[in-house]
């Protein structure tokens, strides 16, 4: 992930409502919302998410891209038709209103939590939600002052 984007991913509601733990999803190398999905059909989000962003170059059947992976995107894991994984990657360097009202109509209209990645917490699928968790994100401070941004690492990659 590029530095100025800022990521979410989104998860059944429903697993969320029986129970599902955030901070299970999280492990030393990263997240997996592979549980989360259960038989979700994965027809009905591609035809959502074509209406959002043209289709990218993807390196494997079980990948679907949309957009530009430096830029905004939305990447779709699956196994065997079934979802596995939903990320969109928001470029905050050129804020598209666009895909942030598609990405809540998506989520509104298919039931699905949105995954504030970074700080491991459910955004309500709101705009304004949405938009001060932007807002608030690394990835708004770095495209704000990048020098600033990066003067507080020391080199190794610990802040300062």
């Amino acid at each position: 992930m590029a530095l100025w984007q800022y990521k979410v991913a989104l998860i059944p509601q429903e697993w969320l409502s029986a129970g599902g733990e955030v901070e299970s999803l999280f492990g030393e190398e990263g997240f997996d919302t592979e549980q989360t999905w259960g038989t979700f059909d994965t027809e009905i989000l591609e035809n959502e998410i074509d209406k959002i962003l043209p289709r990218g170059k993807a390196w494997t059947d079980a990948y679907i891209l949309w957009g530009d992976y430096e830029g905004d995107d939305i990447q779709l894991w699956r196994e065997n038709a079934k979802t596995i994984d939903l990320v969109i990657r928001f470029d905050l360097r050129k804020p598209n209103k666009e895909l942030l009202n598609g990405a809540l109509e998506i989520a509104r209209g298919s039931n699905l939590a949105i995954l504030d990645l970074a700080n491991r917490r459910v955004l309500p699928a709101k705009t304004e939600a949405i938009v001060e968790a932007i807002r608030k994100s690394e990835a708004s401070k770095f495209v704000e002052d990048p020098h600033a941004f990066l003067s507080k690492y020391k080199p190794g990659g610990g802040a300062t």
